[in-house]
């Protein structure tokens, strides 16, 4: 029987025809090569960044997970891949040479829109390669085009929680990264953010390596760990577990509206708050950010 991510795709792809749209991006569910998506020819391909996530499915090394991605390479359709090393750049390779796809490698910029921060210069490197190669086969993308996305990137696209400042007093980031290398991406852009003493409200789903992430968590922060609504969350003894040892300044709550308020009752106003950890805890909180 076909799955829930199936029947979504295609009600998406009829929507899309409904719609007349001009170009979609389309974003793989899980891995790549078998995914669903995988079932159109693009007019690029893209891979941004590969970490050990879904390992369980894709592979327990880079290398295999970027075997999995590089599958959505397809014959002599260009691809753009975001970031590259030693490890994974050889699966990039020869798939593409098995398809003779051109390859590009974004590279990094000297200047960047002001309003973006930390991991989102890196997105923005992969977006202007894109752009490149979409302006060769004939698409007209201007400046102005690109700056208008920027500003209504939610309205353009429905996308939060991706390093969206939600607050100002105190400073409170919301971000959705779930996996080991987007919370070390994301603690490190909220750095350049950061003024005054840091908390973060942290939640994950279960089947996360919670062990595996504590470690790359700052000691100097003050924590509310949290169990969400969705029935994937961690509960909280798989928190008090990955959290047990550590020399962290940690709280436990089993509501995340809770833990907020606590969290704020305990900064100051001149304090920096990142709620962190999955989609669905982000989602706990449309009714307070978003409405």
């Amino acid at each position: 029987e076909p799955s829930f991510f199936e029947i979504t795709w295609l009600m998406a792809l009829c929507y899309f025809k409904e719609q007349n749209c001009t170009v979609v991006v389309a974003e793989t569910g899980l891995g790549g090569r078998l995914d669903a998506t995988n079932i159109i020819l693009p007019l690029v391909s893209v891979i941004t960044t590969i970490s050990l996530d879904h390992t369980n499915i894709l592979g327990n090394t880079r290398a295999a997970i970027a075997f999995e991605k590089a599958g959505i390479i397809k014959p002599t359709i260009p691809v753009v891949i975001g970031s590259i090393d030693d490890e994974i750049e050889p699966v990039f390779q020869q798939q593409a040479l098995i398809n003779n796809s051109k390859v590009t490698i974004a590279s990094k910029l000297t200047e960047y829109p002001p309003t973006l921060i930390g991991y989102q210069r890196d997105n923005f490197d992969t977006v202007t390669a894109v752009i490149s190669e979409l302006r060769k086969l004939g698409w007209e993308i201007t400046q102005s085009h690109i700056e208008n996305g920027i500003k209504n990137l939610r309205k353009n696209t429905g996308f939060i929680g991706r390093l969206e400042i939600v607050g100002r007093e105190p400073l409170i980031v919301l971000d959705c990264a779930h996996n080991p290398e987007g919370i070390s991406k994301t603690v490190e852009s909220v750095r350049e953010l950061q003024h005054g003493n840091l908390f973060i409200l942290y939640g994950t789903s279960s089947d996360k390596d919670i062990a595996a992430i504590e470690p790359l968590l700052p000691n100097d922060a003050t924590y509310f760990l949290t169990v969400f609504r969705n029935p994937r969350s961690a509960d909280l003894e798989q928190l008090r577990s990955a959290f047990g040892e550590s020399e962290k300044k940690v709280h436990f709550y089993s509501n995340p509206i809770l833990a907020l308020d606590e969290m704020k009752l305990t900064a100051s106003k001149e304090d920096t708050l990142l709620i962190l950890g999955s989609f669905f805890l982000i989602s706990d909180f449309f009714e307070v950010f978003f409405e």
